[in-house]
C-alpha cells in the first residue's frame, strides 16, 4: 500500500492488479490499469510524490524479482517499464528519490537504478532483507527485524547500526529530516542528530588514518586480561580479544568484515612462502573474491565502489600478495570507527557482570575461513 499527499490509497493484489481509491470520495477502489505486465503478487508499492509536488510515477516491487514503473499523469495509467529480475528473488522494499530507484530483495541485496536510464548504478549487500528502506541525501536507511541499518549514500558504506529492541514494522522520512519509526511504539529521531554522530566518527576516522599506519597483522598465540578502551590493532593483535570481537560482530550482524580480514592475513602469509604455489594463491584469492568481494557475494563486506570494482575486475593471473591491501585498509577504518567504542564497553560490562563469553572459534564461524 502507497498512500499520498492527496489521500489517494494505491494498493496491489496477488495477481498483479493496481487499485486507486480515495476514501474522501465515497467511491469504490478503480483499477488502474488491465495492461498487466505481470501475474506475479506485488508486494510493495511507492510514488515519487517527494521528489516531485505532484506523483507522476508509481513503482511496484513484485514476487518474481521484477520493478515496474507506471505512468500516473496519463489519462489511463500505463506500464513505463519493467526492470526485469531486479533481484534474484521477491522485493522486500522499494523508494524513490531524485530519479533513483532504491530496492531491496530477499537476495540480501539493496540496489540503486536510474529512471531515465533503467540500468543498475550500484548495490550493496545487507545482512538479510531488508521490510523498509528510506533515502535522505546523505544517507540509505534500511530495517531489518529489530536492527536499522544506515548506509552513506555516495560509498554505499555501513557507517551505523542501531537496535532498536523490537521487530520494526514501518518506516517514513519526512521532508524536516525526522525519521519516523514503528515497532511496538512509534519514534522518531532527526538525521540531522544522526549525521552529527557520523560526523564525530568520521573524524575519529581521519585521527585514525593520520596516526595509525596501518599494517598486516599475524595471526599468533596469546591471551590478555580485559581493558576499557581498545583500538583496532589492539584487538585484533589478540588472539582471544579478535575471537570475543567475532561474537560481538555476529550480533550486530557485521562479522563478514572480521572474517574478510582474516581470510586476508592467511592469503598473505601463504604468499609469502618461498615455496608457494602462485596457480593455488590465485586460486584462493578469487574464493576470496567470490565470497567477499564481488557484488553477489554471500558474505559481501562494505567497501568503496572503485575498490570493489577494481578487485573484481583484476585478471586471476595478476593477483599479488598486496591486492586487498586497500580493501583491507577500508574494513579496519570501518571497525574502527564504528564497532570497537561499543566493543569495549561490551567487553568491560561483561568482566564485572560474570558474562564474558570466551569463544576460540568464533573466527572460524564459516566453513570458508576454516579452508585456511
Amino acid at each position: 500500500v502507497s498512500v499520498s499527499e492527496s489521500k489517494t490509497i494505491f494498493f496491489g493484489d496477488t495477481e498483479g492488479h493496481l487499485f486507486e481509491w480515495n476514501p474522501t470520495e465515497n467511491s469504490l477502489p478503480k483499477l488502474l490499469s488491465s495492461q498487466l505486465n505481470t501475474k506475479s503478487n506485488i508486494n510493495c508499492l511507492v510514488t515519487d510524490e517527494q521528489v516531485h509536488e505532484i506523483a507522476k510515477y508509481l513503482v511496484s516491487g513484485h514476487d518474481n524479482g521484477n520493478v515496474d514503473v507506471w505512468n500516473l499523469l496519463s489519462i489511463e495509467t500505463t506500464l513505463l517499464f519493467t526492470v526485469v529480475s531486479a533481484h534474484k528473488s521477491s522485493i522486500t522494499a522499494l523508494t524513490v528519490r531524485s530519479a533513483e530507484i532504491f530496492t531491496a530483495g530477499e537476495d540480501n541485496l539493496i540496489k540503486i537504478w536510474d529512471m531515465k536510464t533503467k540500468n543498475l548504478i550500484s548495490q550493496m549487500s545487507h545482512h538479510s532483507s531488508a521490510s523498509s528502506l528510506c533515502v535522505d541525501r546523505d544517507l540509505i536507511i534500511a530495517s531489518s527485524g529489530k536492527y536499522l541499518s544506515f548506509y552513506d549514500r555516495n560509498s554505499s558504506a555501513l557507517v551505523l547500526v542501531m537496535n532498536i529492541q523490537d521487530r520494526i514494522d514501518a518506516l517514513y522520512l519526512d521532508s524536516d529530516r525526522n525519521l519516523h519509526v514503528t515497532d511496538s511504539i512509534f519514534r522518531r529521531w532527526s538525521l540531522n542528530t544522526v549525521a552529527e554522530i557520523l560526523k564525530n566518527s568520521k573524524n575519529r576516522r581521519r585521527t585514525f588514518k593520520k596516526k595509525k599506519k596501518i599494517t598486516p597483522i599475524p595471526i599468533q598465540e596469546g591471551s590478555a586480561d580485559v581493558a576499557t578502551e581498545l583500538d583496532i590493532n589492539e584487538i585484533l593483535h589478540n588472539p582471544k580479544k579478535r575471537n570475543q570481537f567475532m561474537s560481538y560482530l555476529k550480533h550486530v550482524y557485521a562479522e563478514e568484515n572480521l572474517a574478510f580480514w582474516i581470510a586476508v592475513q592467511r592469503y598473505k602469509e601463504l604468499f609469502e612462502q618461498d615455496n608457494c604455489n602462485m596457480s593455488a594463491l590465485r586460486k584462493l584469492a578469487q574464493k576470496i573474491v567470490s565470497e567477499f568481494v564481488s557484488s553477489e557475494a554471500p558474505q559481501g563486506v562494505n567497501i568503496r565502489s572503485k575498490t570493489r570494482a577494481s578487485i573484481v575486475s583484476l585478471p586471476q593471473e595478476e593477483f599479488t600478495g598486496n591486492s586487498f591491501d586497500k580493501a583491507e585498509h577500508e574494513i579496519l577504518l570501518l571497525l574502527d570507527g564504528n564497532f570497537t567504542s561499543e566493543f569495549s564497553q561490551y567487553l568491560q560490562t561483561a568482566s564485572e557482570t560474570g558474562t564474558l563469553v570466551n569463544s576460540e572459534s568464533d573466527h572460524a564461524r564459516t566453513s570458508f575461513s576454516d579452508t585456511f
